[in-house]
């Protein structure tokens, strides 16, 4: 009996073709995606059947009396800007955006105001360690990171501290990104979760893997240096594992 070598079908080919565009334009393919679903978002905020987590921050410190005015933000890991800051972005004075990809930050230059904003592609925890940042009086921060380690050593959003208090504004906002609970499927460096354990004080590092709202608004009142008073400390809640950590703080 003769065996016939049929020719892959045509989604094969397909799966193949995709696979190789996505490898050499990922990030031009990231960006046309992410724009897409930005398009969605914003119909939906405009005829007010959504509230994103940042239009839920905005208003309830407004209606708490303790949003910034003029707001002058530093975003600290911007992506392309289509994340989170163009939400906000409008709503600043002056805005300094970080992000270590110089294709992402290209691609952030064409979605933010120009006229505001200050699109820099450079390593802002550094920036902020170091004091290179262009300003040092921002009273409004946005830390949008994941639960890793990365770059030269960093892991979340700790490493931040305590250097960005030397970098705001007599009052300001602070709101960080926070991974409640870590995914039990996936394998989880040990050095993050011993990060974990020392910043929200846990006994172990098992407790690091699933935090309680306790756990994180202790672990963020602690971080605060003595010549800062904190004003206020609250969650709002986040798609998935995550909630917004916002933290008012004033310099005494």
């Amino acid at each position: 009996m003769t065996t016939v070598n049929r020719p892959p079908s045509r989604r094969k080919w397909r799966s193949l073709l995709w696979r190789i565009g996505y490898k050499l334009f990922r990030e031009r393919m990231e960006y046309w995606r992410d724009l897409g679903w930005r398009k969605y978002i914003d119909y939906g905020r405009i005829r007010t059947w959504l509230i994103t987590p940042i239009d839920s921050v905005f208003r309830l410190l407004e209606i708490k009396g303790l949003l910034p005015d003029p707001i002058v933000a530093l975003e600290t890991f911007g992506r392309q800007g289509l994340w989170k800051t163009v939400e906000y972005a409008h709503r600043c004075a002056y805005l300094e955006f970080y992000e270590i990809r110089p294709s992402h930050a290209a691609f952030a230059r064409r979605v933010l105001p120009a006229d505001r904003t200050k699109v820099i592609a450079a390593d802002s925890i550094a920036a902020v360690r170091d004091g290179t940042l262009h300003r040092s009086d921002f009273n409004f921060v946005l830390i949008d990171s994941f639960p890793e380690y990365f770059g030269v050593g960093y892991c979340e959003f700790f490493d931040f501290f305590p250097h960005l208090f030397k970098r705001l504004g007599n009052y300001a906002v602070i709101v960080i990104n926070t991974f409640m609970t870590l995914n039990p499927e996936r394998d989880v460096d040990p050095r993050l979760l011993e990060r974990r354990r020392d910043f929200y004080n846990l006994p172990d590092t098992h407790g690091a893997r699933k935090l309680s709202a306790r756990n994180v608004l202790d672990a963020h009142a602690r971080s605060i240096p003595p010549d800062f008073t904190l004003v206020d400390l609250f969650l709002v809640p986040h798609p998935g594992e995550t909630v917004f950590v916002v933290m008012c703080v004033r310099r005494q």
